[in-house]
C-alpha cells in the first residue's frame, strides 16, 4: 500500500513507477515553471499525478494528489521547502481562522504538501486561501459504525479524542521542514468506491467533516474491510496534499 494505490495507480516496483511517469510526461499537461515543469496527468476517477521534469529533460519526482469536493479556509503563514525536488514544496497555515488575512484564532496550525507548489508564485503572509485538501490513507486506518464504537475502540490509546477531532502530528518533529501528516477523525459525509480508468483499480474516497472543516480521504481499497456509508466514523493517520483554489476576499468566500 503506498500513497499511489491510495488512488489506484497499483505501483508494485520501481520499474512500474517510471513506466507511469513516461506515460503521464507523453500525454499530461505541461505547466512550466522558472525550475522546471510540473505535467499533470488527470482521469475521471479524480485521480492525479503530477510528475516533475528539470530543465535537462530529467523526471526528478512524482507526486499524487486526488481532486476532491474538500473547501476550506486556512490562512497561509510561511512555506516549506523540501530537500526531496526542487519542484516540491508546502505550505504552513492555520485551519478556520475567524478573520480574513490573520491565523490568532485559528482551531489549529497544520502543514499540507502542495503538488504544483511553484507554480502558486510569490504570496505575502499571512494570506487567506481557500483550498481544497485530501488526506492518503495509511495502514492505520479503521471506519466505525458510531461515536460509541469509536470510544470503545481505544485507537488512540488511553487518550478520548471527539468523533471530530485533527492532530497535526506533523508539527511534533523539530525538523525546519515539517511532514505534512495529521492524525485525524470525522463524520462520513459522502462516499464511493472509485476507478482508476488507468489502472483498472478500485480504491474508496470519502468526504469528511472534521475539526476546521471538509476533507476529502483516499485510501486502498484493501484497507476497507467492510462498506461504509454516510454517519460512519472515520479516524487513522494520513499525509496531506492540498491545492490552493483561490484567495479570500470575505468570510465563507468559498467559489472555487
Amino acid at each position: 500500500m503506498s500513497n499511489l494505490t491510495n488512488i489506484g495507480f497499483d505501483i508494485r516496483s520501481k520499474e512500474a513507477l517510471m513506466s507511469l511517469a513516461e506515460m503521464a510526461t507523453n500525454v499530461g499537461r505541461a505547466m512550466p515553471c522558472d525550475l522546471g515543469t510540473y505535467f499533470l496527468y488527470e482521469e475521471v476517477s479524480g485521480a492525479q499525478l503530477y510528475c516533475q521534469v528539470n530543465d535537462r529533460r530529467q523526471l526528478i519526482g512524482v507526486n499524487p494528489h486526488f481532486t476532491g469536493e474538500s473547501r476550506r479556509h486556512v490562512c497561509l503563514t510561511s512555506t516549506v521547502e523540501r530537500k526531496d525536488s526542487p519542484l516540491d514544496g508546502a505550505y504552513h497555515g492555520w485551519a478556520n481562522p475567524p478573520k480574513l488575512d490573520d491565523p490568532q484564532g485559528g482551531e489549529y496550525p497544520f502543514v499540507f504538501d502542495v503538488p504544483d507548489f511553484r507554480l502558486m508564485g510569490e504570496i505575502v503572509f499571512p494570506k487567506s486561501y481557500q483550498i481544497q485538501l485530501t488526506a492518503f490513507a495509511s495502514l492505520d486506518f479503521h471506519i466505525f459504525d458510531d461515536e460509541a464504537a469509536f470510544d470503545a475502540s481505544g485507537v488512540f490509546g488511553e487518550v478520548k479524542l471527539a468523533s471530530s477531532s485533527f492532530i497535526p502530528s506533523g508539527l511534533f518533529t523539530k525538523s525546519p521542514a515539517p511532514p505534512a501528516q495529521a492524525t485525524l477523525s470525522g463524520i462520513i459525509k459522502a462516499c464511493s468506491e472509485k476507478v482508476n480508468q488507468f489502472s483498472n483499480t478500485a480504491f474508496w474516497w470519502f468526504l469528511v467533516d472534521t475539526l476546521g472543516g471538509e476533507i476529502d480521504v483516499v485510501a486502498d481499497k484493501l484497507l476497507i474491510k467492510r462498506s461504509p456509508k454516510v454517519g460512519d466514523i472515520l479516524f487513522g493517520a494520513f499525509w496531506l496534499s492540498g491545492r490552493l483554489i483561490s484567495p479570500m476576499s470575505k468570510p465563507n468566500d468559498y467559489h472555487p
